[in-house]
């Protein structure tokens, strides 16, 4: 048996590769740039907690009331470049 029948053939794509991989790489830093944002507020805000003062906590907590925009921006940057990998490597990559 070959293993190499196992692997499907990859479908017919509309437009030259390199758009797709342009986008890709596009959006993919976008979801990085957003995921630190997230990741960096989150950390700030944690250490502002432990601290007593109020303007501590008052920054604390308006980082609090954004964070939960900034991950959902986080999430659905992130599925652009997941969606274009798809494409690029369909045949390779399966994601239910």
């Amino acid at each position: 048996m070959n293993p190499s029948s196992l692997i499907p053939e990859p479908d017919v794509i509309p437009v030259h590769w390199g758009w797709l991989h342009f986008f890709f790489l596009l959006t993919f830093i976008l979801h990085l740039l957003f995921m630190n944002a997230m990741l960096g507020t989150g950390i700030i805000a944690l250490f502002k907690s432990f601290k007593d003062t109020k303007e501590d906590l008052s920054i604390a907590k308006e980082i609090g009331l954004k964070l939960p925009y900034t991950i959902a921006f986080t999430i659905n940057m992130g599925v652009a470049p997941l969606l274009f990998i798809q494409v690029l490597y369909g045949n390779f990559i399966y994601t239910s």
